[in-house]
């Protein structure tokens, strides 16, 4: 019996390996700061805080981040950015959203374009979902930055998801069926 622990160690070893890691499908129907903070931190962002109103401030390239998170009793939560003197036109706006879809941008009062992203947590979402939300954000506003910001122009011809974006990228075609 000895002589099998060495092969059973070895097996059991190399299927944690292979297993995929266990998905967090907890549903919840609210959250607060200290959760979302922590889960931001748990995807590897650094540089949150949370503020005196109770939101989560996160660094996004290079970027403060709000999570408003109390509103609704943590039900709905919305992520935005502001794009401060940067000269963005009421067309390039237009443009992003007429084309893009999980966020949008807009211009304020002061000309200023807010880009954001809201998340409704009514009936319950898993906590991945929420952390997916989190990261897709991060991924489009590296596409806004690029389109946008930095003037490359929104493509016209579709919408483009954040995975799609990715994909075009690295060169790879969309699957053919």
């Amino acid at each position: 019996m000895r002589h099998l622990l060495p092969l059973v160690t070895a097996l059991v070893l190399s299927l944690l390996l292979v297993l995929p890691a266990q998905a967090d499908q907890t549903i919840i129907s609210s959250t607060n700061a200290k959760q979302v903070e922590g889960l931001l931190k748990e995807l590897g962002f650094t540089g949150t805080r949370i503020d005196e109103d109770d939101d989560v401030i996160v660094m996004m390239h290079g970027r403060p981040v709000v999570v408003i998170v109390g509103s609704g009793n943590g039900r709905q939560l919305q992520m935005n950015v502001a794009f401060v003197g940067m000269g963005i036109t009421l067309e390039q706006v237009n443009a992003w959203n007429r084309n893009r879809i999980l966020a949008k941008a807009y211009l304020d009062r002061d000309g200023d374009t807010i880009f954001e992203s809201d998340l409704d947590l009514d009936g319950g979402i898993t906590v991945d979902r929420l952390k997916d939300w989190l990261q897709t954000f991060n991924m489009l506003i590296d596409m806004f930055v690029r389109e946008v910001v930095h003037g490359q122009g929104v493509d016209d011809s579709k919408p483009v998801t954040p995975r799609r974006d990715r994909e075009l990228r690295a060169g790879i075609s969309p699957a053919v069926g």
